[in-house]
């Protein structure tokens, strides 16, 4: 019995051994890998005779290689310029803190009949004397000295009035931060091979054909490959 042989037998039970052949990849096609492991193998006995087993160890062999198949046609899928050997992005992101003040005033007016005013004042001195000793001398001498004087005074009135107004002001140091985003694609050729030697490279890859390599591990683990 061929491989042949088995996917006509299972077909009369309305199976086939492509029934769990899935990719999660649009462009495989279990149809046409189902021909290339029929036009490889057609000859081989297949390694198990029976083919309701057979089809059991078909799906086995599946499972095992699916993550292998579904990578290499996901590789054909890629996009890219086969004359560019240099393809780069970058995003850098820089954070700034800038610190800043801002002035804020706010203003009330209102009516009224009276206005009480009243008068403080405070006035005082401060003095402050700095020595210091000589190199040939072990007290302190005066060097210098400085008086500050401090005075305070607060007023009022009273008296009638029938507006008055009211105003605060104040200043408040804040801390900004600023960030700025830079993206930037390079690509080109540069220069380390030429671009007919990058074009001969891509052609002989795209010459690699997944299903007559799948067909190939197929026939290597599944059928007897002796005559």
């Amino acid at each position: 019995m061929t491989i042949l042989a088995i996917e006509s037998e299972l077909n009369r039970a309305t199976k086939s051994l492509k029934d769990d052949w899935e990719l999660d990849n649009e462009n495989f096609n279990p149809d046409i890998l189902l021909a290339a492991i029929i036009n490889k193998g057609a000859t081989f006995e297949p390694l198990y005779a029976d083919p309701d087993y057979f089809y059991i160890m078909n799906r086995y062999f599946w499972l095992k290689w699916n993550r292998t198949f579904n990578e290499w046609f996901n590789a054909f899928d890629i996009e890219y310029n086969p004359l560019d050997n240099y393809d780069r992005h970058e995003e850098i992101t820089d954070i700034t803190n800038d610190e800043g003040s801002e002035t804020s005033s706010s203003s009330r007016e209102y009516d009224g009949t009276s206005e009480n005013t009243s008068s403080n004042s405070s006035s005082g001195d401060s003095e402050t004397t700095n020595t210091v000793s000589a190199y040939d001398s072990s007290t302190y001498q005066p060097h210098d000295k400085s008086v500050n004087d401090n005075s305070s005074r607060e007023s009022g009135s009273s008296s009638t009035d029938d507006h008055n107004e009211e105003s605060a002001s104040g200043t408040t140091n804040n801390t900004f931060e600023r960030e700025q985003t830079h993206m930037a694609h390079i690509w080109g050729n540069i220069g380390v091979t030429t671009s007919s030697a990058m074009l001969k490279e891509f052609l002989s890859i795209r010459e690699w054909n997944c299903y007559e390599h799948i067909a190939d591990i197929y026939c290597r683990e599944m059928l007897i490959t002796v005559f």
